[in-house]
């Protein structure tokens, strides 16, 4: 089997695992193609660690823009309420605050899920 059909076979069951087919189901689809069972188990486990990663890194990704956007969310407000007169009114970004939370809880979820 070339490399190219490797990485293919790869490529397709990493895919298909993120699309949520099972595990059980790809590797059937490749026996029913001539691969040998060992190798459609070893090419699905590995396409399972590279989703997994795939999966966690943007969960991470997603979970700092959170972070970020609570940041910017709180330095913002703060300017407007120390730039606002005694018993004027200021702006809480409610906005940026809901934002960063959603994308903290989706990250950490994506982390932990893979």
């Amino acid at each position: 089997m070339g490399q190219n059909t490797m990485q293919s076979l790869y490529n397709e069951a990493v895919t298909s695992l993120a699309k949520g087919i099972s595990a059980r189901s790809i590797i059937e689809s490749l026996v029913q193609r001539g691969i040998p069972a060992d190798a459609a188990n070893v090419v699905v486990a590995e396409a399972n660690k590279i989703k997994k990663a795939a999966f966690r890194k943007a969960g991470l990704k997603l979970f700092l823009t959170g972070i970020f956007y609570i940041i910017a969310g709180a330095v913002i407000t703060g300017i407007l309420y120390s730039i606002a007169e005694p018993g004027g009114f200021f702006i809480v970004t409610t906005g940026l605050f809901i934002v960063g939370a959603a994308n903290i809880f989706r990250g950490l979820f994506r982390i932990i899920a893979g």
